[in-house]
């Protein structure tokens, strides 16, 4: 039903244009030859959180997940995050909406498998499966009808706004009705909290320059943003440590 809601109210609003200035970041300085140089390197915790949750995912190491519909999901969120430290880094050595879909097609596979990890976690792992194919194509649907949008003039980012925000108003309705699973708290909630924080940052990339004179908003972004990402892999280390104490897999609620 939120599902249905959130899409009538996008629909309901004007096509969404990406704004041109978007691509005016505060802190363009070049450093060894590279243009915009901590917008570019301060995507590193990214592939190195990625490479990390990969490696959790494809060799276990200790970590039992609820289902392989889980696990596939995990490691396609992984494989998102760590295409996130890539497609932002290319993105930001010449910022344009060419380069802008590389940024954000792999945000949608973050996005959609987390919310199909928990699908698979807490509601059903056939169910979690279907979701994993559905909402990742959704999401590199939502960017591709930007790009198109946008080559044909004016551009709109509606199906890109549903997939990055609605997410965060079902996830918490889907865990208030879905309590059993394998543990997901505290990460979950300071996954949250940097989440936010990681938007704000976004906003006023040109004052915290202005009132820091060292670092953009934008660069911080990146730096909330991996934050809230090695939150997620805190989860699956969290499971790992305690698998280690107790043998047998965990399926008690955490919430």
């Amino acid at each position: 039903m939120l599902c249905f809601l959130a899409v009538a109210i996008v629909c309901c609003l004007d096509p969404i244009p990406q704004n041109p200035s978007y691509h005016l970041f505060a802190d363009a300085r070049t450093l060894a030859g590279m243009s915009f140089f901590f917008n570019v390197t301060s995507n590193l915790p990214f592939l190195l959180i990625g490479f990390w949750g990969l490696r959790l995912c494809l060799r276990k190491e200790g970590v039992v997940f609820s289902s392989p519909s889980a696990s596939r999901a995990w490691l396609s969120l992984f494989a998102g995050v760590f295409a996130v430290g890539l497609g932002s880094a290319w993105y930001h050595l010449a910022p344009d909406n060419e380069r802008l879909v590389w940024d954000r097609l792999p945000m949608t596979l973050v996005f959609m498998s987390f919310c199909a990890m928990l699908v698979s976690e807490r509601v059903s792992p056939a169910g979690g499966t279907v979701m994993l194919i559905l909402l990742n194509g959704i999401g590199i649907f939502s960017v591709w009808y930007w790009h198109i949008t946008d080559h044909g003039g004016g551009g709109d980012l509606r199906p890109y706004v549903l997939v990055q925000f609605a997410p965060m108003v079902i996830l918490p309705v889907l865990l208030l009705l879905f309590r059993e699973g394998p543990p997901l708290f505290p990460s979950l909630f300071w996954l949250f909290v940097w989440y936010v924080l990681a938007k704000v940052l976004e906003h006023y990339d040109i004052a915290v320059y202005r009132f820091t004179g060292f670092v953009s908003g934008h660069t911080l972004k990146h730096l909330a943003a991996s934050a809230a990402v090695y939150c997620m892999l805190a989860i699956l280390l969290a499971r790992r440590k305690m698998n280690e104490t107790i043998p047998s897999p965990i399926h008690e609620n955490s919430f």
